[in-house]
Formats: C-alpha cells, structure tokens, sequence
C-alpha cells in the first residue's frame, strides 16, 4: 500500500516539476537583461540584452559569453567599430546599434545567419557591403541618416526583407530611382529621402 502511495505521489508530482521548468524556461527567455554585470552571473540565460546609453566607445567583449543571445541592444552609445568577437553570437536574431558613431559595416556580418533586424541607424557609415545579401533571413534593413552612397543590388534577391529605411541619406536622385526600381517587383516598404529636384 505504501508502495502504491509512493508511485502515485511521484506520477503527480514529476509533470509538475516538468511544467514548472517550462514555465522558467519560458521567462529567462523573455527577460530582458539591462545591467551587464547582472547578466554576466547566468550568461546561459542570456537571450536579450538591451545596453542603451551607456557611454561605451566600444563593444564589450563579455557579450561574446552569451552564446544563446537572440537579441542585442546597444543603442545610442559612443561605438566606433563593430569586433570580430561579435560574429561568434550564432543566434543573434537582433542587432541595434543605431545611434552610435559607426563608419564600416564588415564584411563578415553575413556570419550572423540568423540575424533578421538590423538597425544601424544614425551612424556615419559610407558603404553597405554585397555580403548584407547573404543574410537570408533579414526582414528589416534599417540605415536612416547614414552617409550610404548605393545598396548592392544583390539584396532585391533577399526573400524575406520587408522593410529597408533610408531616409534621411543623402543619396543621388539617380541612385534613389536605382533603388526604387531595384524593388519595383516586391512588396518591400521603403523608406527613401525626397527627390532633390535641385537646381544648380
């Protein structure tokens, strides 16, 4: 009789346990870490990390410790340069880092296969490089107020974009017809500056 207690005690118990481990699971997930040191303590339970405004120059490489890291804010800081060490965040789903003082995009970026947002607005960067094209789950391409001259033309070949946003560039009224006709046969939403109509 006892035995029978024990056994059904345990069938009872377990499925709980089990939910519960879920449910955890399903927070840690949605957790938005703020603070970096507080991060660094369960960096396994890492998946979103939103650094804004905190007055770095650049990014820092304890962030490359979060291996399960889906979604990376660092917005309106001081950053410079986007490292190599950044690339080895695999999951990586989101990359803000509008607001900041970028002048390059690597070329390496398409090392992020996963990546599906990324915003770099509001930086200085000059040149969008033909490997952003390899990035095949992209859905958004956000480069407003930028100093971008031309997008490759190979990225009208990426099937999930939806969304790319260029206002605010000072691109040529040739190039903007360029990009316009680029996309004339998809039904992505673009965001371009006016047409110049400048007169010398």
């Amino acid at each position: 009789m006892k035995l029978f207690t024990l056994i059904l005690t345990l069938i009872c118990f377990i499925p709980t346990v089990y939910s519960q481990s879920i449910d955890s699971l399903k927070i840690d997930s949605n957790k938005v870490f703020k603070n970096l040191n507080e991060a660094l303590k369960h960096p396994e339970r890492v998946y979103k990390l939103e650094l804004k405004k905190k007055k770095y120059k650049t990014i820092p490489q304890e962030i490359s410790t979060f291996k399960n890291l889906k979604y990376l804010d660092l917005s309106k800081n001081n950053i410079t340069e986007i490292p190599v060490f950044l690339f080895s965040l695999k999951k990586l789903e989101v990359l803000n880092l509008s607001y900041n003082k970028l002048e390059k995009i690597p070329n390496n970026i398409d090392s992020l296969e996963l990546l599906t947002e990324l915003n770099l607005g509001e930086n200085n960067i000059f040149e969008v490089p033909i490997e952003v094209a390899n990035l095949e789950n992209l859905t958004v391409l956000d480069l407003w107020s930028n100093n971008v001259v031309a997008l490759p033309n190979e990225i009208k070949f990426l099937k999930k974009l939806k969304f790319v946003d260029l206002s605010g560039v000072a691109i040529s009224d040739e190039e903007r017809q360029k990009i316009v006709n680029m996309f004339s046969n998809s039904t992505i939403i673009l965001r371009l500056p006016p047409i110049c109509n400048c007169k010398m």
